[in-house]
């Protein structure tokens, strides 16, 4: 068969024949065979060789087509019903792709029918949006050039059909690293993601920045000579009047007027950093680790106070379990004797009497019931006089830590609501469902205040901003999304994962984000441009928290295989394309339960992971959960022992 695709203008006549209009293409001639199975076979075939002996530098975009278009083969194969050959070439090139994309395989393999394909969800999503890949302009032309040359028009068509190539000149390819893969977006993510949003802090109420630096000056003036120290000085850097290089919301969340007790925590903050421990690349952080036993496969969710006073956890059987991390039992609040008044308490009632109010012996473990169904979340408040917890029984539900009672229960999600987290003041709350959608609550309002829908896929993390004016949400497409509070839009789409998005954590100063999940890698991007600043390669299993130091120097990643890693998060990104190649053969091993075999002419390295990783802290049998580090930079983390890790 000749050529199948040819441009218009070019029948037989005399003179030469007119140039078409640029782009303009028709099939010149139909032949049926390049639709069979064995044209998909052949084709897919030598473009998979091509690109594997292709030069270096055309070879990480080339790869990037590679999965879309074995997808479509297959679906294609499918929709024909040749389901024995879909099944044949399903079986013959699925371990290409074991390594990023073992999720979307499983969903494939369960599509063995022309009506499966019309009903499955995620053949639906993956037919009707195209997936898309940045790729530089020579590697586009020599791309096209190959399918053309060979007539490969069944893989143009998918090509044309299912796959959206966003074409960039050569100085672009930096920036176009990480934007590949997903489904149904605009292919220029770097116009959406300039867009201006302010990442500092919000201005702090005069009237308590007043109070709180009157009251630190007077610990100052107070303050042994030995011990003393200036924590006004402290103050004013941590709460600058005016930070330069950074601009605060332009349209700040509502707040409550400040209490007397978060004043009160002003304070203990500042005292705090003033006994912080500097962490650097040459000083690691200590690691605490509290593990849980006897949970028996049905824990799925831990938290941990910022002075390591209070755990929870969530698990299966619908319960949420409070434990002290102190000698001191958990005491519940009692009525007041009849007669006594909330004022009474207020103004006439000592210490001593108020303690009274407890239970005369406390528990080291509170048993929390009201759910009904597995617990998935679990949010302190940063006062610890709160907990939030979401559940598979599609609510949300506020407990008291004084009288470890239900206070309120938050119903909104159609589905089972998989992640929580409380924002920096306190006040509001967010919450990450199976129904694709992330909602904001108000600790005051059983009803959500801003629904954020965009995500394809479920919504599996949401972490607030430092400055709570943001909450950036980590989804089953593969993406992570930034959202304006106030307006309840999409302002940052980050682009890059192979699979779900299972960890989010913003630096404290608020300017970078890491995400990581089931591809086992960690990403840490630039907020402001929305750029991704290097992607760090040693996990060996999906990782499941991302926690930054306190001056954001350091970057600490747990996992499911037993880790926990420590980045430096200022070492610049090194293109370490042999790396990459090494962690992908170690993951598709680890799927197929074989060894990696080493690269063809390169020797077998026995490091997989990139040179920002400090320090590897491994437990024996248990994986991690949480981590969290403390004001003073204690490194805190917890899992469930697992004898079959």
């Amino acid at each position: 068969m000749k050529s199948a695709m040819s441009r218009p203008g070019g029948g037989g006549g005399a003179g030469e024949p007119v140039p078409p209009p640029m782009g303009t293409y028709y099939i010149k001639e139909y032949n049926p065979d390049v639709f069979s199975p064995a044209a998909y076979e052949s084709s897919y075939s030598k473009l998979r060789r091509w690109i594997e002996d292709s030069l270096d530098v055309f070879k990480t975009e080339l790869k990037e087509i590679l999965f879309p278009i074995f997808e479509h083969c297959y679906l294609d194969l499918v929709a024909k019903g040749m389901i024995a050959e879909a099944k044949q070439f399903f079986a013959h090139y699925r371990n290409d792709h074991i390594a990023f994309h073992s999720k979307d395989l499983e969903e494939l393999e369960a599509i063995t029918s022309s009506a499966q394909l019309q009903e499955n969800e995620y053949a639906q999503m993956h037919r009707s949006l195209k997936f898309s890949v940045p790729m530089t302009s020579t590697t586009f032309q020599l791309l096209i050039s190959f399918l053309e040359d060979n007539g490969f028009v069944a893989l143009l068509r998918i090509l044309n059909q299912y796959v959206a190539i966003d074409v960039t000149g050569s100085k672009g390819k930096k920036k176009m690293a990480g934007n590949s893969g997903v489904f149904g977006l605009s292919s220029n993510l770097a116009d959406f993601n300039s867009t201006r949003i302010g990442l500092g802090p919000p201005p702090l109420d005069v009237n308590a920045r007043e109070a709180i630096e009157t009251a630190l000056k007077y610990e100052d003036d107070h303050a042994p000579p030995d011990t003393k120290q200036d924590f006004v000085a402290l103050f004013r850097k941590l709460h600058p009047v005016d930070k330069e290089g950074e601009q605060g919301p332009p349209k700040p969340v509502p707040m409550p007027p400040v209490r007397h007790k978060e004043i009160r925590d002003q304070i203990n903050l500042i005292r705090d950093l003033a006994n912080r421990v500097s962490l650097s690349s040459t000083a690691l952080p200590s690691t605490c680790f509290y593990t849980w036993h006897n949970t028996y496969d049905t824990l799925n969710c831990a938290a941990l106070t910022d002075d390591a006073t209070l755990a929870a956890a969530g698990f299966s059987d619908s319960v949420v379990r409070v434990h002290s991390l102190t000698k001191e039992p958990l005491r519940a609040v009692v009525p007041p004797p009849a007669g006594v008044t909330g004022e009474d308490l207020r103004t006439s009632w000592s210490l001593d009497q108020l303690d009274g109010l407890r239970e005369p012996r406390g528990d080291a473990c509170k048993r929390l019931i009201g759910h009904s169904g597995a617990v998935f979340g679990v949010a302190f408040s940063p006062d610890k006089r709160f907990l939030i917890s979401c559940s598979e029984d599609q609510t949300a539900r506020l407990w008291s830590m004084d009288t470890f009672t239900n206070l309120a229960c938050y119903r909104g999600h159609n589905y089972p609501v998989w992640d929580v987290d409380i924002g920096p003041e306190g006040h509001y709350f967010a919450t990450a469902s199976h129904d694709r959608t992330a909602r904001l609550w108000s600790c005051e309002h059983i009803y959500p205040l801003r629904i954020f829908a965009g995500h394809l896929s479920d919504v599996d993390s949401v972490k607030f901003h430092p400055n709570s004016n943001y909450i950036a949400t980590g989804s089953s497409d593969k993406t992570a999304r930034l959202w304006d509070v106030s307006r309840g839009e999409c302002v940052r789409v980050f682009t890059g994962h192979s699979g779900p998005v299972q960890a989010l954590a913003f630096s404290p100063n608020g300017r970078y984000l890491a995400t990581a999940g089931d591809d086992r890698y960690v990403h840490l991007w630039d907020i402001a441009s929305g750029t991704r600043m290097k992607r760090m390669t040693g996990h060996r299993g999906c990782v499941t928290s991302l926690a930054f130091s306190q001056e954001g120097a350091l970057l600490a990643s747990a996992g499911l295989d037993g880790t926990i890693r420590v980045w430096d998060v200022n070492r610049p990104d090194v293109d370490d394309a042999a790396g990459v190649e090494v962690a992908a053969a170690a993951a598709a091993a680890a799927a197929t339960g074989g060894a990696p075999a080493p690269a063809p002419g390169k020797k077998k390295r026995k490091k997989a992971s990139t040179n920002d990783l400090l320090e590897t802290f491994a437990t024996k049998k248990t994986p991690v959960t949480t981590l969290r580090f403390t004001r003073r930079n204690l490194l805190l983390a917890t899992g469930p022992f697992c004898p079959d890790l």
